[in-house]
């Protein structure tokens, strides 16, 4: 008969109750981890969109405040003034020339544009959903209305106006009292 002696190793059912634990604690660990990067994820997400807003009022209203003709339709608007830009520093030159942001369809997404020669547009917003202008002013017929030449035969730019820009699930993305003629 063999007599018991102590015995070096792990039984069975050890082996057992740490593989159990271990996988416990690994899907718990694994829960936080795909949390922490789903939290991270949203914020990048949520920052990016904050960039590409901010870009988008600053470039809208750059060209807002250098418009001297504006037309407004319900699927863009058109600006005429010193919107002109260089080719190749792509920065705004002080000659005359003519923007249109409009409403384009890539597949399933809506996406404000902007072109300034009519045939390359650049996307400014994805998951565009409106743009609209109310004029907060009229214009008084009087001398110091400007000429077709300025305003490219568009409608001279309200003296105020307000702007509101909305995201495709209805998010107002901007709001602002543009004073147009304002020093």
């Amino acid at each position: 008969m063999r007599s018991r002696r102590q015995q070096s190793g792990f039984t069975l059912l050890e082996l057992v109750a740490s593989a159990v634990l271990t996988s416990l604690m690994m899907t718990a660990i694994l829960g936080i981890v795909w949390s922490t990067l789903k939290q991270t994820q949203q914020l990048q997400r949520h920052d990016t969109q904050q960039a590409s807003s901010t870009t988008l009022i600053q470039q809208l209203r750059m060209d807002l405040q250098n418009a001297r003709g504006m037309q407004v339709d319900p699927n863009g608007i058109t600006l005429h003034g010193f919107l002109a830009r260089d080719k190749a520093s792509r920065s705004v030159s002080l000659s005359p020339g003519r923007v249109r942001y409009a409403l384009r369809k890539v597949k399933s997404k809506r996406i404000l544009a902007r072109t300034s020669d009519g045939n390359s547009w650049d996307p400014v917003w994805i998951d565009f959903g409106a743009i609209s202008i109310d004029s907060l002013s009229f214009l008084e017929v009087d001398d110091d209305r400007l000429s077709m030449a300025e305003t490219g035969g568009l409608p001279e730019v309200p003296e105020s106006f307000r702007i509101t820009v909305q995201s495709n699930d209805g998010t107002i993305l901007w709001r602002e009292v543009i004073h147009h003629h304002e020093n």
